[in-house]
Order: C-alpha cells, then sequence, then structure tokens
C-alpha cells in the first residue's frame, strides 16, 4: 500500500480501513495523533477528529505514521 504524504484536513475517507488520525478536544489542550478504523460510513470511535491520512495495512502502520508525522511535534 503506497504510504500517504500529508494529511487530509476536509471530507471523510472514500475507502474503508485503518486511519492515521488526528483529534482534537479543546484548542487549549491541543492535537493528539492516533489511529482508528473507518468502515465506510463511521470511525470506530467517536473521537472530534480533525485530520487523517491513509489507509494504511493495520492499526500499527496507521498509529506509527501519526507519531512520525505530529503536527506539534
Amino acid at each position: 500500500m503506497n504510504e500517504p504524504t500529508d494529511w487530509t484536513f476536509t471530507e471523510k475517507p472514500v475507502k474503508p480501513g485503518w486511519y492515521a488520525t488526528l483529534h482534537c478536544w479543546d484548542a487549549q489542550e491541543g492535537i493528539f495523533p492516533g489511529s482508528n478504523y473507518w468502515d465506510g460510513e463511521y470511525w470506530d470511535e467517536s473521537l472530534p477528529f480533525t485530520a487523517y491520512a491513509g489507509p494504511f495495512d493495520d492499526e500499527r502502520s496507521a498509529e506509527q505514521w501519526a507519531d512520525d508525522h505530529d503536527v506539534e511535534a
């Protein structure tokens, strides 16, 4: 699978799969990297997602990419 080059800040993913994600509970707390599964209609978790990248082959790959591309690091 081709690795993404950047975060997507608009729309929702088209393909189901594991995605690197950014979520933000509160602007003062900052943005947190993570990973989540997109089933084609909904995310597995109801976090306030602000961006995504992917899809990835598995959860670990998505999580690693998110950590490596943390916008606040």
